[in-house]
């Protein structure tokens, strides 16, 4: 059964690090979509999590750190991240980012 729920029902902000906020903006029983307002010059620590990540970078660019490797992220390019998988990211210009998560991350939600 999905959530019927309103946007607002769900929506809230958490910023990840310093220039770094995710905007949770829907919510079902497995999936999780958010959008991600990055500022250039700051970086996204290298971690895991336990969920499957699909990243799609709407504007910006970033270059992503996956398993020690650095890969360009330019607008209109997208990643799919493991779960257990190391990743993280130095913004290289303002960047929106839609991140999808399956499982639902609860820590986003508290």
């Amino acid at each position: 059964m999905v959530h019927d729920h309103l946007l607002s029902d769900y929506f809230c902000k958490k910023e990840l690090a310093p220039g770094i906020t995710v905007h949770v903006v829907a919510v079902g029983q497995r999936l999780m979509q958010c959008w991600v307002a990055m500022k250039a010059g700051t970086r996204l620590p290298v971690h895991l999590h336990p969920h499957e990540q699909s990243s799609f970078i709407v504007t910006g660019r970033l270059r992503w750190t996956v398993d020690g490797e650095e890969r360009d992220g330019p607008a209109g390019s997208g990643i799919i991240f493991a779960p257990g998988q190391p990743h993280g990211a130095l913004v290289l210009e303002d960047c929106v980012v839609v991140d999808a998560f399956t499982p639902v991350r609860e820590d986003y939600l508290e």
